[in-house]
């Protein structure tokens, strides 16, 4: 397992990428510093999301391969992993991995949760996921083929705090004047979601156990599949 914090989401992006491509089973956790406002290259907002979050302080990043709007910097924590890819892998196979994940982890704290599907890009299988209709984090993930054979990196990106929530709120009323799609569940972040006392460091070393134990069991299925 990989913890790291980066000055920019660009420098994340870099390491999962590089991970990536190294094609080896992996687990990262990153932060980044500077909130930022990642904005798909193929999407145009005419300037007035853009605007909204220059104006708020955070920087703009143009990205590739991405379908929809997010947020990363502070108050946010991400959770990549590099998997094999299964012979079997369907478009909602990587969701449901970390999803599992993420859910086993909640329930050492007695937190229920599921999945909804982001309608914004629902046939990239862009999700979001829940706790009592609260949207606490969403997963993306990309794939490529390697000199390891065919891996995928997927990422779920989870609220920690609400640090970010007032910029986002004035972003995705933008988004719905602009009809460039909407939230569709209100947010909510672990420090509210979890027993008061308690700390996001908890629930971040459950989470890291159960990934661990996820990805040792996809590699071991892979071997058994070969």
């Amino acid at each position: 397992m990989i913890a790291a914090g980066f000055k920019t989401a660009s420098d994340g992006f870099a390491r999962e990428a590089a991970l990536l491509h190294m094609g080896k089973p992996s687990l990262l956790f990153w932060q980044s510093d500077e909130p930022t406002l990642v904005q798909p290259t193929n999407r145009s907002d005419g300037g007035n999301i853009s605007t909204l979050a220059k104006s708020a302080g955070w920087t703009v990043v143009h990205r590739e391969g991405v379908e929809k709007f997010e947020a990363q910097g502070p108050g946010l924590m991400n959770m990549a992993m590099v998997v094999p890819y299964p012979d079997n892998f369907e478009a909602g196979t990587g969701c449901r991995i970390v999803f599992d994940t993420i859910a086993e982890a909640l329930r050492r704290f007695e937190i229920d949760s599921e999945i909804a599907i982001n309608e914004d890009a629902p046939e990239r299988v862009v999700l979001d996921f829940l706790s009592n209709g609260q949207k606490f984090g969403w997963f993306t993930q990309q794939s490529s083929v390697t000199p390891n054979g065919r891996v995928a990196l997927l990422r779920a990106t989870i609220h920690v705090d609400t640090s970010p929530f007032a910029t986002l709120a004035k972003i995705e009323e933008a988004m719905t004047s602009n009809r460039t799609g909407a939230a569709r569940h209100p947010r909510i972040a672990m420090d509210a979601l979890l027993a008061p006392g308690m700390m996001f460091h908890s629930f971040l070393g459950a989470l890291a156990r159960a990934a661990e134990d996820r990805l040792t069991a996809l590699v071991d299925q892979k071997k058994l599949a070969a």
